[in-house]
């Protein structure tokens, strides 16, 4: 499930409303939580590594420990570009190995 987008928190001092979402979490499934620098990393031909590279990168590590997704994401962000990040990229997945 993709969340609405807006603007950075504190960025516009006015009141926002913010809708509240609940989902079971079912044994085996997983969150994935990523900020913009993730999906807007851009490479030399300016194209942005955007939310189908994470999707394949999801999809080739499937049967991988939640470390070594993190560590496949990672991979996937740095390696689409030799620039140095200029924004943040922070992976957040939560999901348990037991079944692994």
């Amino acid at each position: 499930m993709a969340g609405d987008g807006t603007y950075p928190l504190g960025l516009f001092r006015r009141r926002r409303e913010f809708r509240r979402t609940e989902r079971n979490v079912k044994p085996g499934q997983r969150i994935l939580l990523y900020t913009d620098g993730v999906t807007e990393r851009r490479d030399s031909a300016r194209n942005e590594f955007g939310t189908e590279n994470i999707s394949r990168t999801l999809r080739a590590c499937a049967h991988a420990t939640v470390a070594g997704t993190v560590r496949a994401l990672q991979d996937a962000v740095l390696e689409f570009s030799s620039r140095p990040l200029r924004d943040d990229a922070t992976i957040l997945l939560v999901g348990t190995d037991c079944d692994r």
